[in-house]
């Protein structure tokens, strides 16, 4: 069976981390059948497809990509006959995907297994309707299975088939491979999907992690099959189990091979973590800052953590010269420009070698997306519009020509703390934006470049640069996004924005606000306001 993964893009925000999850489907049924990937951004589909003319194309799909996807589908389904298969995050949060038309079937939920299964009864031409994890379309309704317990022993999956993206120069030419060692948080942040995807599988054990031994036989088969020099760990929280993890940088260390880690929870990290990451050749990690307003960070975000705490975190890892890096969330709602201000401050104070800022951008199956609905936030009425987590947001926000342009500053101020007493100068000036935007673009290349140190190619030099140059998401082009209301402010003034009312969208279709974050919101509050109004003093 002919099988064809249809991936959009190579993730260009972070150069080299790959698409593991449509590598380990493919893991899954290979050596069985035969496993293809078009990049359709890059190569002529209509000849590929006549070349390969594959029985059944999958799609992962990202809210934010989902309706590229869908139209694209469409449009082979209207030339081709194969059977479509769509998954991913944005299907198992809102599966009414299956409604649309030339979508035969989605996958909800962890597809390894489901996949594998499903691949296998189609070929046999058994009855494909009745595997979990699957809604499949037939002429008589949609037919709606549940889905398997998850996974206990995630050594039984197969690595990731790396191979079937050789023919793609960012990954074959790199010399820094993507691992994943667990699946699943046991932390409740309102902005990301765990927390409802624990949900859907309730009463069974989310958090679950491969043995060390099983991690370093695939770190070692990638070493020599592509001269790996640093692995990346993409794991939700790396550093959760010290056992764990003091095992693992024991046996890491003796491979030659720099760590990176980019899911550390700065809370839970101690010193003698920090020395056992070190004598495991940890060059680089990343931890979550996301917002310097505590207030809001503990009360909106649902994160539990001090300044002290990530200040202290940042001060163990200069001792013992690990550099990091932060991730952080802009117009978080009921937060102001002052307090983006304050996560610029805290950054500065943290000294991060590169600080990572996005705007809000809530998703479907998080609590965030709840309270941004019911708050009037979204400037349409559904999440066809929705982009990715990037330098754009679908949300009204006051100041948004600020916010926008602190997110392009955002790292190198904390680079050269002196222009903090300018930033908000700097940030008013409408016009800079796009160069802003190209500052932003050569800085990040340029810090990635000293985070991932190892001997690059000049091949490879080049095919970093022109992913930076020609990403989708690239303003090096300058080319706005056209997502401004109406009614919204993009000044420092006090007025507060116009909060055009929109229905409690999609509600039904993702998880419920605990009681007491379900405060009703006026349309006509500030951000400000709501704040005060909407979430109490007490901890979570």
């Amino acid at each position: 069976m002919k099988v064809l993964f249809i991936n959009k893009f190579l993730d260009q925000e972070a150069i080299y981390r790959v698409p593991l999850g449509i590598m380990t489907l493919a893991g899954m049924i290979r050596p069985k059948h035969q496993i293809f990937v078009l990049e359709p951004e890059k190569e002529n589909v209509e000849k590929r497809m006549n070349e390969i003319k594959p029985d059944v194309i999958a799609y992962s799909l990202r809210t934010g990509y989902h309706k590229y996807y869908l139209e694209l589908n469409l449009k082979l389904k209207k030339k081709y006959d194969f059977i479509s298969i769509f998954g991913g995050p944005h299907v198992t949060f809102y599966p009414n995907v299956i409604n649309e038309e030339g979508v035969d079937t989605i996958c909800s939920g962890e597809a390894d297994e489901a996949f594998s299964e499903f691949i296998d009864v189609y070929e046999q031409g058994g009855d494909y309707t009745k595997v979990k994890n699957f809604w499949v379309k037939t002429p008589n309704g949609i037919i709606k299975n549940p889905k398997r317990p998850l996974n206990q022993n995630l050594d039984t999956i197969p690595f990731p088939d790396r191979e079937m993206f050789d023919d793609y120069e960012e990954i074959g030419l790199a010399k820094v491979h993507s691992f994943i060692a667990s699946r699943g948080c046991p932390f409740k942040c309102t902005y990301c999907f765990n927390d409802g995807m624990s949900k859907s599988y309730e009463g069974q054990k989310y958090v679950r992690r491969r043995s060390v031994d099983n991690v370093i036989e695939e770190i070692k088969l990638v070493k020599e099959k592509y001269d790996l020099k640093i692995a990346i760990f993409e794991d939700d929280t790396f550093n959760l189990s010290k056992k764990w993890l003091k095992e693992f940088c024991e046996k890491f260390s003796k491979l030659g091979i720099k760590l990176l880690p980019i899911g550390v929870r700065a809370e839970l990290i101690d010193e003698e973590q920090i020395i056992w990451l070190k004598n495991a050749n940890c060059v680089s990690l990343v931890f979550g800052l996301e917002s310097g307003n505590e207030k809001i960070r503990r009360e909106v975000l649902f994160r539990n953590i001090t300044d002290e705490q990530m200040i202290e975190c940042s001060r163990l890892l200069r001792k013992h010269g690990i550099r990091y890096a932060t991730e952080n969330i802009l117009a978080i709602p009921t937060s102001t420009i002052e307090d983006d201000m304050e996560s610029l401050a805290l950054n500065i104070k943290c000294k991060p070698l590169y600080g990572g800022a996005k705007l809000m951008q809530p998703y479907p199956g998080t609590m965030i997306y709840n309270i941004a609905v019911r708050m009037g936030l979204f400037k349409e009425k559904n999440f066809d519009v929705l982009t990715d987590f990037t330098a754009s947001s679908n949300l009204k926000m006051d100041n948004r020509i600020e916010r926008e342009n602190l997110q392009r500053l955002f790292a190198i101020v904390i680079q050269f703390p002196f222009l903090f007493k300018y930033t908000r100068f700097l940030i008013k000036q409408a016009r800079l934006k796009p160069l802003y935007s190209v500052l932003h673009v050569i800085y990040k290349a340029y810090v990635g470049i000293k985070f991932m140190p190892y001997r690059r190619s000049l091949r490879e030099y080049y095919s970093v640069f022109r992913r930076f140059i020609f990403a989708r998401e690239s303003t090096i082009f300058f080319k706005d996004d056209g997502r401004r209301h109406k009614d919204e402010k993009d000044t420092s003034s006090n007025k507060t924005i116009n909060l055009e009312k929109i229905p409690n969208v999609l509600l039904e279709d993702v998880i419920e606000i605990p009681k007491k974050y379900t405060v009703p919101l006026k349309s006509s509050q500030k951000a400000s306001q709501v704040q005060k109004t909407a979430f109490d003093s007490g901890e979570r």
